[in-house]
């Protein structure tokens, strides 16, 4: 049985003992740990919301299918968040529904099979159309990059409103912004990650302890495709992921180096 993690996050606030000079500067608020996987490396986590709201009972769940996963998968999304509903789960207190739970399995095989994380978060408005809404998703998204590990955007499905695409599977107006080069997993620590819209240009900065490591990058197919250059003691494979290709750019230390380690990701002209 697929087990699906969820991981919480919680920021702690250490208190230095000693009274404070009346003018020091404020000291900046802590930044979250970092989400990390059982190799010790720094993920990155980008999805979307899937969910099912129009059917209930014996009909529950019947609108998600293996297509979310496999598009979501193809995009370069890596996880989504899944919505259950509980008296769907629980129809009469102390009995448990074993068909719902068989759906929400069968639901969890596929998003294992393309390789989605399952994981709670929500955002985004219902018109992505709307006046000033290209500026909503930059300023959404820088935000969110630098104060969160992860997020799921709300929510992916085939149509109007709130779907992030249309019934053949393309974005809705700015929610390609979405879309965009990341790290999803860091061997190493990670001094700067940011991606500049305006260029297309992702960048990440780590420092590598010279232990075996892979790191992970994604990119969404584009009708260019990217280039990849690495400056320091590591290498990268593949340098270029074609037009229109899902990439998993990955990046290897060279064997007992250690230092910082810049990757950029360009569109490619």
């Amino acid at each position: 049985m697929v087990r699906a993690r969820i991981a919480l996050v919680t920021v702690t606030a250490l208190l230095l003992p000693g009274a404070a000079r009346a003018d020091a500067p404020p000291s900046p608020p802590p930044s979250p740990p970092p989400l990390t996987d059982d190799r010790g490396r720094t993920l990155t986590l980008r999805g979307w919301n899937v969910e099912d709201k129009m059917h209930r009972g014996a009909d529950a769940l019947s609108a998600i299918t293996e297509r979310h996963f496999r598009d979501l998968h193809d995009q370069g999304f890596n996880f989504a968040r899944l919505l259950v509903f509980w008296d769907d789960l629980e129809p009469r207190p102390g009995h448990y529904s074993s068909r719902y739970l068989r759906k929400i399995e069968r639901i969890l095989n596929w998003a294992h099979q393309w390789r989605i994380q399952v994981v709670v978060g929500e955002w985004g408005p219902r018109d992505s159309s709307l006046p000033h809404m290209a500026r909503f998703y930059g300023d959404a998204l820088a935000s969110l990059d630098r104060y969160s590990s992860g997020w799921a955007g709300y929510v992916w499905c085939y149509g109007g409103g709130y779907c992030a695409v249309d019934k053949d599977g393309r974005f809705q107006a700015n929610k390609e912004q979405t879309a965009r080069p990341y790290a999803h997993a860091v061997a190493g620590t990670v001094r700067e990650q940011r991606y500049d819209a305006t260029t297309r240009t992702f960048h990440l900065v780590y420092d590598s302890s010279g232990r075996p490591g892979v790191s992970e990058l994604s990119t969404p197919p584009t009708a260019t495709g990217w280039q990849v250059s690495v400056h320091g003691p590591a290498v990268a494979r593949p340098r270029v992921v074609p037009a229109g290709e899902r990439g998993t750019v990955r990046i290897w230390t060279r064997p007992g180096a250690s230092g910082r380690v810049t990757v950029t990701v360009s569109a490619r002209e």
